[in-house]
């Protein structure tokens, strides 16, 4: 997104602004929720896919192991596509990541 305007924060500081009437190509995808308790959040995005610290059920410790797991397995996968591609469904479907059980 392309910041139109800055104007002072109330630290101080400048902080880009966007107005949605000079983005219409990304205004529809912007909307920043009000706050009332993350209400209109979770209407969008179930809580329990959440942190805590947005109102959701994820303990910060499994968000951290999550990435962690990601990580490791972007690593396993540019490991093995760096040879080429699978031309088969059945062939890329055999290296569909499984979710491991702690």
């Amino acid at each position: 997104m392309v910041p139109t305007q800055r104007h002072p924060s109330p630290q101080g500081i400048k902080c880009p602004t966007i107005h949605s009437g000079h983005i219409p190509a990304t205004s529809h995808r912007v909307f920043v929720h009000p706050n009332d308790q993350w209400k209109s959040l979770h209407s969008v995005i179930p809580p329990e896919v959440l942190p805590e610290e947005y109102g959701g059920k994820l303990k910060f410790d499994s968000c951290i192991n999550l990435l962690e797991d990601i990580e490791e397995l972007e690593d396993h996968f540019q490991e093995i596509f760096k040879f080429g591609y699978l031309k088969t469904k059945a062939g890329r479907e055999s290296f569909r990541p499984i979710c491991r059980k702690n």
